[in-house]
């Protein structure tokens, strides 16, 4: 490594090398402030030998990047409308990506990191047999009712508790950036998946627009809690390794990209890093540590200059979706086939990927 790692040794572990390929050998990309304002720097490194981007450092403690503010709860108007919001918005995730089960009887589905349960929800009310992994064991009983009572704390729990169980169809929402071991979670999950079984993941792309012109102000860094970034081919690589054939991958979750370009562009403003997102949220009170006359005057710049941001990037966001270079990126990939195992088998329908799905 050409230059000393400038952390906060207090807050970090040993120097890590790649998740994907264990090189030592790494490129300093820049030093990224620490996502929640703390008094610390992180290294963001570029691998060598396979390119993947990724934190040289790893917190210490990486609960206090979870828990409850980034689970955000409440009965405050900004937890409520947290829970309409994603409510709608993961019944809409059911019907456009993974569709309804053809046979509902043996339609198994893993949400791998499943944080607060709302698309497990959704899936178990469109006829899926849902499972759940939650790492935070405070979500479990919010979680226990989204998955019919099946929610593990690991893979390894699990696989314990239900050895036999084979899954149809796994997802990971934004969690595969977050794994310090992300390789051998990959494989496990290629293990438990049935012949023919896909997994889909959605996740920040590092090859978009706004990651390579803002910067640190690229709203999906979040830095130290993204572990790695990955663009299209640094992902297909690593799904090709851990046993996964990509079939199609994609930029269509519009509405998340383009509030994320939108609070990119606000990130380019005085003031905190994502201080809308955070506000509404996640519901950091940064009225009590900043003083009321700096908040408001925040908040009003904030709210006036939202909508516009809003409306530039929803027009960028056809052309940079079409370029692949949208903030976010689809992956639906299959389990490889075993020799002389069919490939042709249609086990769901898939109400948008239809004809790019079943070309096999």
């Amino acid at each position: 490594m050409g230059k000393e790692i400038l952390v906060n040794t207090e807050l970090v572990t040993l120097k890590r090398n790649c998740p994907h390929c264990s090189s030592t050998a790494s490129e300093l990309i820049r030093h990224v402030p620490d996502c929640d304002e703390r008094n610390i720097t992180w290294p963001l490194l570029r691998c060598q030998k396979c390119g993947l981007v990724y934190v040289g450092a790893l917190p210490q403690n990486p609960g206090i990047y979870y828990g409850s503010l980034y689970f955000k709860q409440g009965s405050s108007w900004a937890a409520q409308f947290n829970r309409y919001f994603a409510t709608y918005w993961n019944r809409v995730r059911v019907f456009t990506v993974i569709g309804y089960p053809l046979n509902a009887a043996s339609s198994r589905l893993l949400d791998f990191g499943c944080g607060s349960g709302y698309f497990l929800e959704a899936a178990l009310h469109s006829g899926w047999e849902t499972w759940g992994v939650e790492p935070d064991s405070s979500r479990f009983s919010l979680l226990s009712s989204k998955a019919s009572g099946r929610i593990y704390s690991s893979l390894s729990e699990l696989m314990t508790q239900e050895p036999g169980v084979r899954f149809h169809v796994i997802t990971l929402w934004h969690v595969l950036e977050h794994l310090p071991d992300l390789k051998q979670i990959l494989l496990k999950l290629n293990e438990m998946t049935q012949e023919n079984g896909i997994i889909f993941l959605t996740l920040p792309n590092w090859g978009s627009w706004e990651a390579e012109r803002f910067g640190d102000r690229w709203f999906h860094l979040d830095v130290p809690r993204h572990l790695q970034h990955f663009d299209a081919p640094m992902l297909k690589a690593v799904l090709s390794e851990t046993g996964w054939t990509v079939e199609w991958i994609g930029y269509t979750a519009w509405a998340y990209c383009t509030y994320g370009l939108a609070q990119t562009f606000l990130n380019c403003l005085p003031g905190p890093k994502n201080f809308i997102f955070n506000l509404i949220k996640r519901g950091v009170h940064y009225r009590n540590r900043m003083g009321p006359l700096r908040f408001f005057s925040l908040v009003l710049l904030h709210v006036f200059l939202f909508p516009v941001a809003l409306g530039v990037a929803a027009l960028l966001m056809p052309l940079l979706a079409c370029r692949g270079r949208a903030g976010t990126v689809d992956v639906w990939a299959r389990k490889k086939p075993s020799v002389g195992e069919r490939k042709d088998v249609r086990t769901f329908w898939y109400p948008l990927m239809g004809k790019q799905w079943r070309k096999n």
